[in-house]
């Protein structure tokens, strides 16, 4: 992810482009006019823009097709999630972003939480893998160069699931304490606490209960310590009563 791919992937005139379905919502407008008033970017904060919302479009086919009884395969699955892949690191390597204007990190955080997400809950690799520890080191170094507080006023919603994001794709490493008390601090300052109430608020943004297995456990388990809750976090599910059970599970499930 230093350099660019070596190469190009075909474009087909018929190709399905998750970003194009529906209309954005209120707050994805929201923040593509905010991107452009703080930023002065247009044209990289409409792209940024557009990876999130084929991420968001995307994630929430997965989840309607894991409730269904029957397996349904989408042909275009594979391709449309690497060109997102693939735009997420071009938006990263943006010549733009190599000013280091604090103002201009927004674009940097995005564009690492997105691959996170990508690799963990669209391409469904592993969480074991070795390369996950080297996205961990770069994503902390990008965080910690930057004024969390400010960031969370403008970006709200963005700004929790990209700490999210980082937290959970630091899996076996000791990052994902670090990752999670970052993570409690702003659920603090934001009057969130406990499972239901951040898996509200970041409804509109991006959400999936995928965020919340067994696999995830030990990151949550680590954010109800940093706020001061005993034990893990108790909390309902949104749309899935199995995942209750899992989310609620005893602290000796929790991931090492």
């Amino acid at each position: 992810m230093e350099t660019p791919p070596r190469f190009k992937l075909p474009v087909r005139e018929d190709e399905e482009r998750p970003e194009n379905w529906g209309l954005y919502s209120s707050l994805a407008m929201l923040y593509e006019a905010r991107l452009f008033h703080l930023t002065g970017l247009q044209d990289l904060g409409r792209e940024m823009m557009q990876i999130y919302w084929g991420i968001h479009n995307l994630t929430g086919m997965k989840d309607a097709a894991i409730h269904l009884t029957k397996k349904v395969e989408f042909e275009t699955w594979s391709c449309m999630v690497e060109r997102l892949e693939r735009r997420s690191i071009a938006l990263l390597q943006s010549d733009v972003l190599k000013s280091d204007k604090p103002k201009l990190a927004i674009f940097t955080l995005f564009a690492r939480a997105a691959i996170f997400h990508i690799y963990m809950f669209m391409r469904d690799l592993p969480r074991g893998l070795p390369f996950y520890r080297i996205l961990s080191d770069r994503f902390r170094a990008s965080i910690e160069t930057v004024d969390l507080i400010y960031l969370h006023k403008e970006y709200p919603e963005m700004m929790l699931w990209i700490l999210l994001m980082g937290g959970l794709g630091s899996s076996g490493t000791p990052n994902r304490r670090w990752y999670a008390e970052r993570f409690a601090e702003i659920c603090v300052k934001a009057g969130l606490q406990g499972g239901n109430a951040i898996s509200y608020a970041l409804a509109e943004f991006l959400w999936t209960e995928l965020y919340r297995t067994p696999v995830t456990i030990g990151f949550w388990n680590d954010v109800a310590r940093a706020q001061g809750v005993e034990g893990a976090y108790h909390t309902k599910a949104l749309t899935d009563h199995i995942s209750v059970a899992v989310f609620n599970a005893p602290p000796n499930m929790a991931e090492e």
